[in-house]
């Protein structure tokens, strides 16, 4: 196990966490989402390990050290400042990561403590679990409320911390859905595309733009997988073809009832009458695989 590990320049541990709570107000400072990576790391040392560093750590400074814990297996096989051991690079908003060189970094050693079950798909060579965020009709994975309306009759409502980023796939499911598409390429600005795969996997693991620097999990070839997961477009495109076949099997049914009873009405053949031109029907091509919910990616 060897989770990313996080070094923040001139900043002491009080600072970071102050009586071995994590402030997120100061990882909030930094400007990169750092706040939302950490959002289940609450208490130093249950669920991070974190110390000073008084010696020349990364690019030569001074400064604390962070690593989450993952949610189980062995501890990590490094903490600390081991430059032999660690590639280290400045990133972004002036933090410092590192990834053990013998230890590359998985999945689970990002993993949060709740996952919440999905789809499985391939990530830089990995396997990830991508929730269903928000599906066509609105439907959602994500944890909801049981809430009393003035009727009496309780409904359910999705949990506060979940309700922008199940707005934020609002754009992921016309892309998907839309009467007139799906198109042969989607189209989203990188940017975003970038941070809204990221969103949905931030839900069950610690990644945001530092981590996507680090690891490479989406891309040009990962990015409608992700989305595609978030909203459910799987079970759709499924039952889309199922309903195709159906259709494809009703149709084959019928048309070989209609040549039954044109061959028991047909008359004999006789000298006296010339054939016609050849019947033709209409083709029975492969009726699923036209279908409009093609996967895009």
């Amino acid at each position: 196990m060897a989770p990313p590990l996080y070094f923040f320049p001139k900043l002491t541990l009080d600072q970071l966490a102050p009586g071995g709570r994590l402030d997120y107000q100061v990882l909030a400072g930094y400007g990169v989402g750092l706040e939302r990576t950490f959002a289940d790391v609450e208490l130093v040392p249950r669920d991070a390990a974190a110390f000073d560093l008084a010696k020349a750590g990364p690019g030569g400074h001074s400064g604390s050290l962070l690593c989450a814990l993952a949610p189980s297996g062995p501890p990590p096989v490094r903490v600390g400042y081991f430059p032999d051991f660690q590639e280290w690079e400045e990133t972004l908003g002036g933090v410092w990561v590192a990834a053990d060189r013998e230890h590359p970094i998985t999945a689970e050693d990002v993993s949060r403590r709740r996952r919440i079950g999905g789809y499985q798909v391939e990530l830089a060579g990995q396997t990830w679990e991508i929730p269903v965020i928000r599906d066509p009709q609105g439907g959602s994975q994500l944890p909801s409320s049981y809430v009393y309306g003035k009727d009496r009759k309780a409904t359910k409502q999705l949990k506060a911390q979940y309700v922008d980023l199940w707005l934020s796939l609002a754009k992921a499911c016309w892309l998907f859905f839309d009467p007139e598409g799906p198109y042969p390429e989607l189209s989203m600005e990188l940017t975003e595309a970038t941070n809204l795969c990221l969103d949905c996997l931030s839900v069950n693991y610690r990644v945001g733009m530092i981590e996507q620097n680090l690891l490479g999990l989406v891309d040009s070839e990962t990015w409608t997988s992700i989305l595609a997961c978030a909203v459910d477009y799987l079970t759709y495109r499924d039952l889309a073809r199922q309903v195709d076949e159906q259709k494809k099997t009703r149709y084959e049914a019928r048309l070989a009832e209609l040549r039954a009873a044109a061959a028991e009405t047909s008359p004999p053949e006789s000298p006296d009458i010339s054939p016609g031109p050849a019947a033709s029907g209409p083709g029975t091509g492969q009726v699923g695989e036209s279908s409009s919910l093609q996967p895009s990616a």
